[in-house]
Order: C-alpha cells, then structure tokens, then sequence
C-alpha cells in the first residue's frame, strides 16, 4: 500500500503526497488497533476516554525548539521506501466490552476539540448520531482550517 501511494505520487508529479492510516478491527472480543501518522483513534469506557493511538510527529521537537507550527507527519502511507526509511505502523490489542466505544477522526477534529471537550459531549450523548452530530457543529463553529474526518463505532 504504501508502494502504491509513493508511486502515485511520482505519476502526479506531486513533490511530496501521503496519507495517515487508522484501523480499528473488532474480531470475536478483542479489538486490533494500529496507526500511522496523526490521526487519534479513542476508547470510551467507563465513563472514561483513553486514546489508544501513537501519534507519529515531530510535535516533542518543535516543542524543545519553541517552534510554533503545526507538525509533520515522521510516519505515514507515501513515504519513498528506498530511502531507507522503514514504517513502523504502532499496533495494540485490548479486550472490547459491551457499550465500549471507538472513535477514528482526523486532526482537523483534535485540533479544534480537546480531549476533555470530546470525553464530555460523549458522556452526555449516548447516540452516536447525537455525538457526530455535536462534535461537527463545535468543530465547524470554531472554524477549522483542516478537513474532519470521523467514525464512531459502539459495541453492541
């Protein structure tokens, strides 16, 4: 996959082209979780909202360098493979409980919406229609400069 997005971007003449990639894969009562890139993948539980992903950029070092600006990806689909750079997709597992549930969304979403902000309109809004919902309406009212990207999933 990664071969095919560097490739196509070399056709589109592009000078630097990727994608992050977030999986959350339930399978009898386990869930598989693996990232690369920024993009947050969150557990609900208990009341409780845990991020699962392993965020993959250069935020630490800007941060030691008093450099404000938005961070670069260090890992993500689209990288040159004869580099010698090597992806290092971060992969866990965790037993999955009834009414857990998974949130997927992209940093123009984490970017405007705080963990707390996220962890309290999911408290109030069992639905995840209702939590959808809530969450674009704040993002959009705060007039983000980055796409949204979203998926919530409820175990049943």
């Amino acid at each position: 996959l990664n071969e095919c997005v560097y490739k196509e971007s070399g056709r589109l003449k592009a000078k630097t082209m990727g994608t992050t990639f977030s999986m959350v894969l339930l399978y009898k009562k386990t869930v598989w979780i693996s990232n690369l890139g920024d993009t947050h993948i969150y557990l609900y539980r208990d009341n409780r909202l845990t991020l699962l992903s392993e965020e993959h950029t250069d935020k630490e070092i800007l941060k030691v360098l008093k450099i404000n600006s938005k961070p670069r990806l260090t890992q993500y689909l689209g990288i040159n493979s004869k580099s010698g750079f090597v992806l290092e997709p971060y992969i866990i597992n965790k037993r999955i409980r009834k009414n857990d549930i998974f949130i997927i969304c992209s940093d123009g979403l984490t970017d405007e919406v705080t963990d707390k902000e996220l962890e309290i309109i999911i408290k109030k809004n069992q639905s995840i229609d209702l939590i959808q919902k809530e969450l674009l309406t704040l993002v959009l009212s705060r007039k983000g400069n980055d796409n949204i990207s979203m998926i919530i999933c409820k175990v049943q």
